[in-house]
């Protein structure tokens, strides 16, 4: 089993296993001590979907606000 921190510790005993609302899972998270490096959350949605039915896929797209990581550029050599 992974040792986990004092301040991991600390925080999980604040939070507990009840649910939340969005909103008031964000104010939770926004309490947190900051730390050194970029923190990411996951978040877990039961849609109650049948996922072999057509018509209830669940699609989409984000932009992420860094694009997709390196800048490509295209350059075209064409005769006339």
């Amino acid at each position: 089993m992974r040792a986990r921190s004092k301040r991991y510790r600390k925080e999980s005993e604040q939070t507990g296993k009840e649910t939340l609302s969005l909103a008031a899972a964000v104010e939770k998270i926004k309490s947190f001590k900051s730390v050194k490096f970029d923190q990411t959350v996951e978040c877990v949605m039961q849609l109650g979907i049948d996922p072999k039915q057509a018509d209830q896929l669940v699609r989409g797209s984000i932009s992420l606000p860094h694009g997709i990581g390196k800048q490509k550029r295209v350059i075209a050599f064409c005769e006339v």
